[in-house]
């Protein structure tokens, strides 16, 4: 029996907890672990430990980054993704800023909605939201070379490759 109030509080939290966990259990996990993406435009990084740490992954962590990702549903965002990526370092010489921004905002839009057609896990979908995100920020500053620039794409595309092997590596169909 709360007291002045007292234990209104603790008991709306441990109400939400139990909402939270009963119906949206996966994303929680999928907010809660560490993220790739970023490591992705950490040049000092090497890819091959990013991609080491992704596909070297335990099934059951592998399944909690996944989630609901079908197979089909992530080889779509692949494709689009990966030959957007292989046609920005042409357009990034030519410094057509504005076709890669259009097709940074059509990929984040075909993210959102695999996401809702529950063909794409909650926890992919943020990982490549940011890498979007992220990517887009690197691309128009006029404060990283153009070199790094290339750099960068090629990382994003290498990271997408890891992430479409350890979709098919742990889900059936």
């Amino acid at each position: 029996m709360p007291v002045n109030g007292k234990y209104k509080y603790f008991t709306y939290e441990v109400n939400l907890l139990k909402f939270n966990f009963k119906h949206r259990f996966g994303d929680i996990i999928a907010l809660v672990r560490a993220r790739y993406a970023p490591s992705v435009f950490n040049t000092s990084i090497p890819i091959t430990n990013i991609v080491n740490g992704i596909l070297s992954l335990q099934r059951n962590q592998a399944l909690q980054l996944i989630g609901k990702t079908t197979r089909t549903g992530f080889r779509r965002i692949h494709e689009i993704l990966t030959s957007f990526l292989d046609q920005a370092i042409p357009l990034l010489q030519l410094g057509d800023l504005r076709r890669i921004q259009l097709a940074i905002s059509k990929s984040m839009i075909l993210v959102r909605y695999q996401e809702s057609r529950d063909q794409l896990s909650k926890g992919l979908a943020e990982e490549l939201i940011t890498l979007l995100s992220q990517l887009s920020s690197t691309l128009v500053s006029s404060k990283v070379p153009l070199q790094t620039k290339r750099e960068i794409i090629e990382r994003c595309r290498t990271f997408l490759d890891s992430l479409m092997v350890l979709v098919y590596i742990h889900k059936k169909r």
